[in-house]
């Protein structure tokens, strides 16, 4: 999985039972990055946008 930051960083995750796996999870993932230097209040403003193919498949209503 990628996560793409405005500060044009890019994260690329290997994330067990990503398909199961929360927003929270991830965010707490990203804040544990101690490279990106993010303080622990960014838990409280951060958050992903999730984009994906296969989103689109299971938001799309059904043609009627």
């Amino acid at each position: 999985m990628c996560v793409y930051l405005m500060s044009r960083v890019a994260l690329r995750m290997d994330i067990e039972d990503g398909v199961n796996i929360t927003v929270q999870d991830l965010v707490q993932s990203v804040l544990q990055v101690e490279e990106l230097g993010l303080p622990r209040i960014a838990t409280t403003i951060f958050t992903l946008w999730m984009c994906s193919g296969l989103l689109g498949n299971t938001l799309d209503s059904p043609a009627t």
